[in-house]
């Protein structure tokens, strides 16, 4: 997508664009915030610059961005993010963001009742990275990736299936699996920050696991391998 591109497209359709873009301008956006000095405490004005915005927001969307030592005002569209962005190279990380350029990779995608609610449970919890707030939420946890989002009816790609959370909890198709390497102190840690374990982790043999329930009853698998397999 080219500057202008980029610029008709913030004007037409905001939100569509920033569904899209909004992930890779993350790094320029704290970039451009800490040149400005931007820290706990600031107070910020923001608003929307859109083609439905008034003819007085247009004209305060001019803002006073410091780059370096000299300050000038400028029009903080996203075409001027990705200049700066550009200039300064500012690039988000291959793993930031799970659109691969080559092969795939796993994510799992967790119907909830409350966006809110689960992304911060994942994020106080397991220490999940919050890529994308809602509308759906995009977290990084450990290696994988977690998408959050309510539910719906059928969609024209999949015509006969309805997404929903768990009616039941304790009846289970599937679920997150976590693996660590001492059970015992992500049970603690992670009891300590809200997490409801079923039981205290149980000692299988070849492994100790316990179960923890999400808000939405979402079963989650936490295992510590004691004993590797033999080669057949």
């Amino acid at each position: 997508m080219g500057w202008a591109e980029s610029g008709q497209a913030w004007g037409e359709r905001t939100a569509d664009w920033a569904y899209l873009v909004e992930p890779y301008a993350r790094r320029a956006n704290d970039a451009l915030f800490d040149r400005a000095g931007v820290g706990p405490g600031t107070r910020l004005f923001d608003i929307a610059c859109g083609s439905d915005a008034t003819r007085r927001r247009r004209r305060a969307c001019r803002l006073g961005v410091r780059l370096g030592h000299r300050a000038r005002p400028r029009r903080l569209t996203p075409d001027v993010i990705m200049r700066l962005s550009a200039r300064e190279g500012w690039h988000m990380a291959d793993d930031d963001y799970p659109e691969p350029q080559s092969g795939f990779v796993v994510t799992h995608f967790l119907v909830v009742s409350d966006q809110d609610r689960s992304r911060e449970f994942y994020r106080t919890v397991f220490g999940a990275k919050v890529i994308l707030d809602r509308d759906p939420v995009i977290m990084k946890l450990a290696n994988s990736w977690l998408i959050l989002n309510v539910g719906g009816g059928p969609t024209d790609d999949k015509p006969t299936v309805t997404l929903r959370p768990p009616s039941d909890p304790d009846h289970a198709s599937a679920f997150i699996n976590l693996r660590v390497a001492d059970i015992a102190a992500a049970y603690a840690e992670w009891s300590a920050k809200g997490a409801e374990f079923l039981t205290e982790p149980k000692d299988h043999g070849r492994e100790i696991r316990a179960y923890i329930r999400d808000p939405d009853g979402h079963l989650i698998e936490v295992g510590q391998t004691t004993m590797r397999p033999g080669p057949r």
